[in-house]
């Protein structure tokens, strides 16, 4: 008796529901006429997290230790047929330069707001101020110091990016280019793209990395800012392979250098091999291993790493 009531209040609320202005209706009703009664089955969610990859493990000083000593015993691994020789070498190197005319050539080469290829109103500057000053410094040197010094400033001020991200999406909005948001809050123009076009439907980190390898892939004005930052930014550039070529190429100068004198060595690719087959990853690996005994200006040297930039000692001050 009480379950007829219960089914007959139950019929009447629903119509009631129905015929009134605001129709209120229960899952079950709705399950009811869809699914003709039966529980509908659940969709089972793809499971698109990836796994994630183990992170390499981490020598132990003792393993860091005998690669250090398999490395020493690596110099007596002769190339067949050759013998050990003895190379003495000297090096005419360019005058010393002091940390005090490397700050003042840093006062010369940076500029607020421009990241830049070095133009030829920043090359006279500099040529004026070797000649006035009699600096020691090279014109390379100081090009190659104001990039070192660029770097850091890019670093130094990506706060600022991370602060007004907002405001600088909303005026990129309004029409403003990516040089002139750039250049107000003295940031990398690179790196304001970036930020702008991970606040545009571009969806994750990831997705921004592909189109900026792509870039025939983004909207127009994307198009025209993403070709116009390229060549404003030597910094943070999108494109890394010119920087790789210039290193490469290096290295192969110094290839041929220790071969003309007849130096015997080994290259860091093959170091790489060599290690990975051995402990399952690459820990020492120097662009060149000398296998012969070698001193340079009395030093004595028994490996080389190639740097194409001026080592300088001057960090960014703000």
């Amino acid at each position: 008796m009480m379950s007829e009531q219960k089914k007959k209040s139950s019929t009447k609320s629903t119509k009631e529901c129905y015929n009134s202005s605001k129709i209120v209706v229960s899952k079950e009703t709705i399950n009811a006429i869809h699914f003709n009664g039966q529980t509908p089955k659940k969709k089972k969610r793809r499971n698109r997290t990836k796994e994630k990859k183990p992170r390499p493990r981490k020598f132990t000083k003792e393993e860091k230790e005998e690669i250090k000593v398999i490395l020493r015993e690596r110099r007596n691994d002769m190339p067949f047929g050759k013998k050990k020789k003895s190379f003495d070498l000297i090096w005419n190197s360019s005058p010393p330069i002091s940390q005090n005319d490397e700050k003042n050539m840093a006062l010369q080469v940076v500029d607020d707001g421009d990241y830049g290829p070095t133009n030829d109103t920043v090359k006279t500057r500099i040529l004026e101020f070797i000649e006035s000053f009699s600096s020691p410094m090279t014109l390379f040197q100081a090009i190659s110091l104001r990039e070192a010094l660029l770097r850091q400033k890019s670093m130094n001020r990506h706060h600022e990016i991370t602060k007004n991200k907002e405001e600088i999406f909303k005026e990129y909005k309004a029409g403003k280019s990516i040089i002139d948001l750039a250049r107000n809050i003295d940031c990398a123009p690179c790196n304001v793209f970036r930020s702008v076009l991970r606040q545009m439907d571009l969806g994750k980190r990831n997705r921004v990395k592909t189109h900026l390898r792509h870039p025939e892939r983004l909207f127009e004005r994307e198009q025209e800012e993403f070709k116009a930052v390229s060549e404003r930014d030597i910094v943070a550039r999108f494109d890394q392979t010119e920087s790789l070529q210039l290193g490469n190429a290096f290295e192969d100068v110094i290839s041929e250098f220790l071969e003309e004198k007849g130096i015997n060595f080994v290259r860091q690719n093959q170091l790489v091999e060599e290690q990975k087959e051995e402990f399952g990853k690459a820990f020492s690996t120097p662009d060149f291993l000398l296998l012969d005994e070698l001193t340079i200006n009395g030093k004595r040297v028994t490996w080389i790493d190639g740097k194409a930039f001026y080592g300088g000692d001057v960090p960014y001050v703000k």
